[in-house]
């Protein structure tokens, strides 16, 4: 997931395909995992990633100037993340396609970091 979370690989199945050892599980197994991750999850990974993240710009300097002095600002955004033009070879046995989710997040311009991300895994909710 990291490969494809740092864009070095384009997609979670052409990770598995390169990856530089193998990975002793099926790709079926790993996207089985993967379906199985919480929303909650992945909104404590932006969480504390942001935390890490932070202090490091902090120490060294890196912030941006201030949009308004005095002022932390936020600026609220988000995306539905819709459903795909190709359905992955895993799902064409399931009648249930997946679902488009839409997530909310917080970016931090004076960081340049989005702090807190708040995922839903139905984008029709």
């Amino acid at each position: 997931m990291t490969q494809v979370v740092f864009r070095h690989q384009p997609s979670i199945n052409t990770a598995y395909q390169n990856a530089m050892e193998p990975l002793g599980v099926s790709l079926t197994s790993v996207y089985n995992k993967l379906n199985g991750i919480e929303p909650a999850t992945s909104a404590a990974l932006v969480s504390f990633s942001a935390q890490q993240a932070e202090a490091l710009i902090r120490e060294v300097g890196g912030m941006e100037t201030a949009l308004l002095s005095g002022l932390r600002v936020k600026m609220l955004d988000g995306n539905a993340l819709g459903k795909r033009e190709h359905r992955l070879a895993e799902t064409r046995s399931s009648t249930a396609a997946p679902l488009p989710g839409k997530t909310l997040d917080i970016y931090e311009p004076e960081l340049g970091l989005i702090t807190r991300s708040f995922p839903c895994e139905d984008a029709y909710t």
